[in-house]
């Protein structure tokens, strides 16, 4: 039975401490060397790597006490925990990147720039308008009024407040998509 394994075997047997941590000094140079060049020179992670490897050594400690090579273990291992802290580090940096481009997104002047598009737009075909259907549509969509409310003012009728609205809406939606394609034409980019 090699040193190594005497070591683990005691480890395994009776949680000996100074078994443990004669096998950690013997090691851990060849752990650390091969943990910071597998992480381009991060030291902070390759002592990470580093702490897992040896908290997997102890963990596994009963099965390793057999392993015919230790150190191409510990080898192997910190190729694997470096490799898992690698793919950790990317994963955590794109799901950053997509956040950052949402908040951005959400941050840009693009919409903005669609209202100051829009605008003009939206303020000739209000002025298009007859006084009474200009009046409905302020009152619905830019007072909050809700149909009801916004068709009954002005000189209409209860009985006639809803056929109003639909004809008025729809006039109105026909005006604004008419003034969408001309737009289009000139190259302004406006959304649905």
């Amino acid at each position: 039975m090699s040193q190594d394994a005497e070591l683990l075997d005691r480890y395994a047997k009776s949680r000996s401490e100074p078994a443990f941590a004669e096998l950690v000094g013997k090691h851990v140079d060849l752990v650390y060397s091969a943990a910071i060049r597998m992480v381009n020179g991060d030291t902070h992670r390759a002592q990470d790597v580093t702490q897992q490897v040896f908290t997997e050594l102890a963990r596994r400690a009963g099965t390793l006490a057999r392993h015919p090579a230790l150190a191409g273990w510990l080898y192997t291992t910190s190729r694997q925990m470096a490799c898992r802290a690698i793919r950790s580090e990317q994963r955590r940096v794109v799901r950053e990147q997509t956040a950052h481009s949402m908040n951005e997104a959400q941050r840009q002047p693009e919409a903005d720039l669609n209202w100051e598009q829009l605008r003009p737009v939206l303020d000739e075909a209000m002025h298009e308008l007859n006084q009474t259907d200009r009046l409905a549509v302020l009152l619905r969509f830019f007072q909050n009024k809700t149909r009801r409310n916004a068709g009954c003012r002005g000189n209409r009728n209860r009985d006639r407040h809803n056929t109003w609205n639909i004809k008025s809406y729809g006039c109105h939606k026909s005006k604004i998509r008419t003034r969408r394609r001309a737009d289009w034409s000139h190259g302004i980019d406006i959304g649905a």
